[in-house]
């Protein structure tokens, strides 16, 4: 197995350094409360992907200005008030973008992807430049959130407080999704749609759901994200199961443990019990 798994070691690199930055992300869209935001935008990657196998174009950049401008559609709504809430522009925005999303693959027949490369990735075909792709991308973006993590922190739970303080909320927002964007529009074509949503969601959840202290929620969740990524591409190896789908499913037992210590803390005796 173990011969198989060093076989798999771009496709691990790769995968282990796409989840850090996405798991980061994760944390804030849970707390925020706009898990459905990252689904979209993976949404909106998937859709740029499509567009370059249509157009032969990069599907890097493509995705990355398919989410670009979904995000500056999104920054323009909360700015005013539209005719729909947010949540109902982004289920309009989701079904929009996965319907083009089919059209430009049905009309690309010989483009090289299909909905199920694109919905589920394409981890083995992962070779040493994807990943070096990845790593420039991951840094420059890790660059971007370890200078702004207390503006991230700031605006994400206090917006109203950081413009009286004098935070620019506004160009906070733009990196914040910028970043997330990027990352999505350079990791989609080979995670997919089911897996980059699986690490922004499943690892904040099971680090929220045991600590509510900030630095453990972040490092918990990327830990959690990188072990399940090991965990999956090794059970792939030994039950020959896909990879992207077996790491989606390592993805959630640390939700399912977390589950359970929540559970045994809170059948305590009554002192000992935690606050959530």
């Amino acid at each position: 197995m173990f011969e198989t798994l060093f076989l798999l070691k771009w496709p691990l690199a790769g995968v282990l350094v796409a989840a850090l930055p996405l798991a980061y992300y994760g944390v804030f869209l849970l707390e925020r409360r706009m898990v459905f935001v990252s689904v979209t935008l993976a949404q909106a990657a998937m859709a740029g992907a499509a567009a370059a196998s249509f157009l032969h174009a990069d599907p890097r950049a493509t995705a990355f200005l398919a989410t670009s401008l979904v995000i500056a559609a999104l920054a323009r709504g909360r700015g005013e008030r539209g005719f729909l809430p947010g949540d109902a522009v982004l289920g309009v925005l989701y079904v929009v973008l996965g319907g083009v999303t089919v059209i430009l693959l049905s009309r690309s027949a010989h483009g090289g992807m299909d909905e199920a490369t694109l919905l589920f990735g394409s981890l083995l075909g992962v070779v040493r430049s994807d990943v070096w792709v990845l790593l420039v991308v991951g840094a420059a973006v890790g660059a971007v959130a370890l200078l702004g993590h207390r503006w991230f922190l700031a605006t994400a739970f206090d917006p109203e407080t950081s413009e009286v303080l004098g935070y620019r909320v506004a160009l906070v927002e733009a990196a914040f999704f910028g970043g997330l964007g990027l990352m999505l529009s350079v990791s989609i074509r080979l995670l997919g749609v089911l897996l980059s949503f699986a690490l922004l969601v499943l690892p904040a959840a099971a680090a929220r759901s045991l600590s509510g202290r900030s630095l453990a929620v972040f490092v918990g969740a990327q830990a959690a994200a990188a072990g399940a990524c090991v965990l999956g591409t090794a059970a792939s190896v030994r039950y020959d199961l896909p990879t992207g789908a077996a790491i989606c499913l390592a993805l959630a037992l640390p939700l399912a443990g977390a589950w359970v210590v929540r559970r045994v803390r809170d059948s305590g005796p009554p002192g000992r019990r935690r606050s959530p």
